[in-house]
């Protein structure tokens, strides 16, 4: 609590509530053809390399036999809900980021991601990239996945800002759900979450 007060003399915020953790699925779209699983995705391979240790969970899903039987390329371009559900349920998370790379002429690269919650609404984000200099192309792929990342955890701390005004309460949320298995998934996600009751 004391920390809490300090921060608000100081005019700055603080994060206490703990993230839900995000699973990424990275797709390289070409004019040959979306890729999504390894071998063969570079851009896969940068979003895996991440070092997520901080505000918010990263899930990067293997990649195996598995995963590539719950969706493929093409489904994860069309956000398509239930093949992104299945692999959301796979490691047991709600919060999905379908992060489509594009890599243009003379060292441009375009990142769209497509974030949706199982039972929210897609948001959409664009983000451009050049090489500079002599960096390699799968350093530039890198460099795009941790701004990436941390437009995520920028996203997260945005929305958690008025976390230490907030009064206690009551709110009645409506949350549709196809089944049992995915309300389940729901409970467990919102009983991690400090100070909500389901």
């Amino acid at each position: 609590e004391r920390v809490r007060e300090l921060a608000a003399a100081k005019g700055l915020s603080l994060v206490t509530l703990i993230a839900q953790p995000v699973i990424i699925v990275p797709v390289l779209d070409e004019p040959t053809g979306a890729r999504l699983w390894p071998p063969g995705n570079p851009w896969w391979d940068a979003v895996a390399g991440l070092q997520a240790d901080g505000l918010v969970p990263v899930v990067i899903p293997k990649g195996d036999a598995d995963d590539a039987a719950r969706i493929d390329a093409k489904a994860a371009l069309a956000v398509d809900e239930l093949r992104l559900a299945a692999l959301a349920r796979r490691y047991d998370v709600l919060d999905i980021l379908v992060a489509i790379a594009r890599r243009g002429t003379g060292g441009a690269l375009t990142v769209v991601t497509k974030r949706k919650l199982t039972f929210g609404p897609v948001s959409e984000t664009t983000a451009q990239f050049r090489a500079e200099g002599a960096e390699s192309e799968q350093d530039l792929l890198k460099r795009a996945a941790a701004a990436m990342l941390k437009d995520i955890e920028n996203a997260w701390k945005e929305s958690t800002r008025g976390e230490s005004a907030a009064s206690s309460g009551v709110i009645a949320v409506d949350v549709p759900v196809r089944d049992l298995k995915t309300w389940l998934l729901v409970e467990k996600s919102l009983n991690r979450i400090p100070g909500v009751r389901v």
